[in-house]
């Protein structure tokens, strides 16, 4: 049809050769179905390809047909940049009723309720009940036994029945127009983009527009185009199996998730105002910057130092034959040595100028907040006992408790049982008086040294410390073959005590929110202590002290150089000081009497006033949502007419350029204002307008410390812990985790796509390892094992061992699951992948891994081309752990399970150490 319509206006131009010029390549090479000749020409499987194929025969032109496979690439380039030009142009006019929509950037609490309730309208679910229902049908065709004729039939008299029994005129019913020009918040268009499926795809977009979207995605996903920058981000990995539905919804996923990094960025961004002081980002610029320049100025150094001693040396020695080196080094050398190291040398002192003045401006506030009981945060944590101990109780020790005949201890007398041992554990040293067993004692060391630490204070990095260096959870990491380099690099990017990456990770927000408690603290303490006075000592104060007092208690200032200048205070100064920094961040009704009775109820109203707006700040942020609404909201329709419309998409690298100098000048701009605020203080300004954000905001902003953190410790559950994933033992029906599992986490979390689908695979991965071991144990494997390790043939059977086997299959621990299961685990996944579809092609080269699959294939083998191609796709992205399967088998042949059973009777010989690391696992993740 693109064709016929180029043709259609090249003839009503009167056959113009200026107009065939200017629109060759962004109309008719894009029309052009290379794909189809292209794929006929080397002979697949389609028949229409097939029919082509064997017309090229016929013509006899197998060299014409080498070097149009060798243009392919060129072509494709040639086609993506049309589409970009005018392609996309035709979609967007003729599907603009879908794109028509206003996103809210900011939305408030409101417009997000009032989307939540859209969502679930008439439209949607008459939408997903028809996909729903096409669906249905279309399995009854499959399965059914019936002539598919029947069938037919009668689903057309279900629809004339349907019809006729309508009593709504199809006129009154929402429109597609009407539903989809509605407004929609940022973040649900976020995720309705990342989590879609192929049935939503077809129930928002119908067959039609999913087939010409579903063309074009495949254009940009074969390379060379989807090499290219932006493409690369958006582009999703498709195979040629996939159905149009399936590649639209990856490529709705893939490009949810581009969109949903810049959002976050953007709001990572606006979340910094009112949490980072000045002194803080101009450190962090500071250590930016050294941390950029110091490598390079060293290695500078270095050279240039080398550079001199031969220049002395050429200068001592003259001989002709050296002449030349010297002039070498004279013209070229010298000049870009002396360029490249100025500016090293001007970045790093920069660098070092900016940390220094940071440093002198923090170092008061942090002498100040910690002198003043910042530390004792942490007995916020203590009134919470009961809550913990029933946690930790439902997660952790209740498989383990020690079963009780009588009954006489229920759930109930167990909490408050691990409740009293845990509040002594605060008081005295960790007893072992009354019922107690080696489970609670690791759980109770646990939870005490997490209590350690104040809530967001700089030392509350127990838990996370534990995570990365508990000794029972480091030996589950060195024994897991699950647990590889890519593993183990994302988990350390999670630790709060060191700088891991330099513009993310949870320590960079987390040293933020930290400080900014340091600064805030210690500036409200050094205002009241400096100004409120006790009301048995008013009538004692001078009449200056006295005004100063009630100005500042009626929120007038004074002298704002002297007022805004903490760091030159000494305690001379100070009228009181009996506020601390619990005062600021705790709310308790006994301390707030004490200041009542102590400095009046308007000093108390005050407090109060500071303490909220203190908090909301430092978990607040730019105050976008309380903008008009047209400044918050954007159109996508009319944003592509803008942008990207009439072939300016292919401008857009050069837009995002220009963007990004902007936002380069604009940093540059907030770095020297920072600077003057340090120098100034009386220059600065309050970011009070931070703390009209919700809940939402603060949240947003613990996320970016604890998330990371949890997602860690879930990942290495779910690859250790059948029973979290619901999945029984082998040879029980029941987990002993029943509503403590993944699932209550997993709603709790809502984490992103990639986590629930990587969830789903544990857990089909998980049955089939539990099956297969269960298998193998009524085979005889724990006999087989103890004699393996000289014990008696009896020696493991117990529940213990049991768990302890599935753990270690689970995980693989030593290569036990794939010394016991090569072959079963490589002859499943190859069935399974000849008939799925093909996975994406991997990325990287295995040249290793293929050799030792060919010879795999060749004793193994079965089916043809496409079967053999499947299996080593699934091979090479480790599907279920083949990859260490295909090793194993390929090093030790049959003689794997041999090897295996010896493992297994090693590990069960440690079965408490692997109970040790489910117990501390278990335990730092609740």
């Amino acid at each position: 049809c693109f064709l016929t319509e180029f043709g259609v206006k090249w003839g009503l131009t009167r056959f113009s050769g200026r107009w065939f010029r200017r629109h060759l390549l962004i109309d008719l090479i894009p029309s052009i179905p290379v794909g189809l000749i292209l794929v006929g020409m080397s002979g697949t499987s389609a028949a229409d390809a097939v029919r082509t194929g064997r017309l090229a025969r016929f013509l006899r032109l197998p060299r014409l047909i080498r070097y149009v496979r060798l243009l392919r690439p060129v072509i494709r380039v040639a086609r993506g940049f049309g589409l970009l030009a005018r392609g996309i142009d035709r979609l967007v006019r003729r599907y603009g009723h879908i794109l028509n929509r206003n996103v809210i950037l900011c939305p408030t609490r409101e417009e997000l309720e009032r989307a939540s309730d859209e969502r679930a309208g008439f439209h949607a679910t008459t939408r997903r009940v028809r996909v729903e229902l096409r669906e249905l049908w279309e399995q009854l065709l499959l399965h059914a036994e019936t002539d598919p004729q029947r069938i037919a039939h009668r689903r057309l008299n279900v629809f004339h029945n349907a019809t006729d029994r309508a009593q709504t005129p199809l006129a009154q019913r929402p429109t597609l127009e009407a539903a989809q020009g509605r407004e929609i918040p940022a973040g649900v268009l976020l995720d309705q983009l990342g989590t879609a499926s192929a049935r939503d795809v077809e129930a928002e977009l119908g067959e039609e527009a999913v087939s010409q979207l579903a063309r074009m995605v495949r254009v940009f996903a074969k390379p060379p185009l989807r090499w290219l920058p932006i493409i690369a981000s958006v582009a999703p990995a498709i195979s040629e199996e996939m159905s149009d539905a399936e590649v639209v919804a990856a490529a709705s996923r893939k490009f949810g998730g581009s969109l949903r990094r810049i959002h976050d960025a953007w709001f990572w961004v606006a979340d910094l105002y009112g949490t980072v002081s000045p002194s803080q980002f101009v450190d962090r610029v500071g250590t930016m910057l050294v941390n950029s320049s110091f490598r390079p100025a060293y290695r500078l150094a270095l050279f240039g130092g080398g550079f001199l001693a031969v220049q002395g040396i050429l200068a001592v020695v003259t001989l002709p034959v050296l002449e030349p080196l010297e002039d070498l080094l004279e013209r070229f050398v010298g000049p870009a040595l002396l360029a490249l190291g100025s500016v090293c040398v001007i970045v790093l002192g920069l660098g070092w100028w900016m940390k220094r003045l940071a440093q002198e401006a923090t170092e008061f506030y942090e002498r100040a907040a910690q002198a003043q009981f910042l530390p004792l945060m942490e007995l916020i944590r203590s009134r919470h006992l009961r809550r913990d101990a029933a946690v930790l109780y439902d997660r952790v020790l209740a498989p383990e408790w020690p079963e009780d005949p009588a009954g006489f201890l229920g759930r109930t007398t167990r909490i408050d049982h691990l409740g009293d041992r845990l509040r002594g554990s605060l008081v005295d040293e960790i007893r072992r008086e009354g019922e107690t067993f080696q489970a609670m004692d690791r759980v109770v060391m646990l939870f005490r040294d997490r209590m350690d630490g104040a809530p967001l204070a700089g030392n509350d990095t127990r838990t996370t410390s534990q995570l990365l260096g508990n000794p029972a959870i480091s030996q589950f990491l060195q024994w897991s073959h699950r647990i590889d380099r890519k593993h183990m690099k994302e988990l350390y990017r999670i630790d709060l005590n060191r700088q891991k990456s330099l513009l993310g990770g949870p320590y960079l927000w987390f040293n933020f929110i930290a400080q900014a408690v340091v600064h805030s603290v210690a500036t409200a303490l050094v205002d009241y202590n400096r100004h409120a006075i006790p009301v048995d000592q008013l009538p004692h104060a001078t009449d200056e002290q006295r005004h100063r007092y009630e100005n500042w208690l009626a929120g007038k200032r004074g002298d704002p150089e002297q007022d805004s200048a903490p760091d030159q205070t000494d305690a001379a100064g100070y009228m009181t000081t009996d506020f601390t920094a619990l005062h600021f961040l705790d709310f308790d009704e006994q301390r707030d009497r004490n200041i009542e009775r102590r400095f009046g109820p308007e000093l108390l109203a005050r407090l109060r006033s500071d303490r909220r707006r203190l908090i909301r700040r430092i978990f607040g942020t730019y105050p976008l949502h309380r903008r008009p609404k047209d400044q918050r909201m954007v159109n996508l329709y009319s944003i592509y007419e803008s942008w990207l419309s009439g072939g300016r998409a292919i401008f857009l690298p050069w837009f995002l350029f220009v963007l990004g100098l902007k936002g380069i000048g604009r940093l540059i701009g907030w770095i020297v204002r920072s600077v003057k605020e340090i120098r100034h203080p009386e220059r600065r300004t309050d970011r009070d307008d931070a703390g009209h954000a919700d809940f939402l905001t603060a949240a947003r902003k613990i996320g970016r410390i604890r998330r990371p953190a949890v997602l860690a410790s879930l990942r290495l559950r779910i690859r250790m812990d059948p029973e979290y994933l619901g999945v029984p033992l082998p040879g029980e029906a029941d987990t002993e985790l029943r509503g403590a599992d993944v699932e209550p986490d997993r709603r709790f979390l809502r984490p992103e796509l990639t986590v629930v689908e990587e969830i789903e695979r544990q857990r089909r991965r998980a049955r089939a390892d539990m099956r297969r071991l269960d298998a193998l144990l009524d085979d005889g494997l724990f006999r087989r094992a103890a004699s393996q390790t000289g014990l008696p043939p009896d020696a493991f059977d117990t529940r213990r061992h049991r768990r302890a086997a599935a753990i270690a299959y689970l995980s693989d621990m030593c290569g036990v699951r794939s010394h016991l299961s090569a072959e079963a685990i490589l002859r499943e996944t190859c069935r399974a992948a000849a008939v799925e579809p093909i996975r994406p092609r991997h990325l990287t080269p295995r040249p290793k891994l293929s050799g030792m699959f060919k010879r795999y294939w060749r004793a193994h083998g079965f089916g043809g081309k496409r079967h053999r191609h499947a299996a080593w796709r699934a091979i090479s992205h480790n599907v279920n752990g083949v990859a260490e399967a295909l090793k194993t088998w390929n090093e030790h042949g049959t003689a794997a399970a041999t090897e295996g059973e010896r493992l297994m009777g090693d590990l069960l010989r440690r079965a408490e150490q692997i109970e040790e690391q489910l117990i501390s696992l278990r335990t730092v993740q609740s």
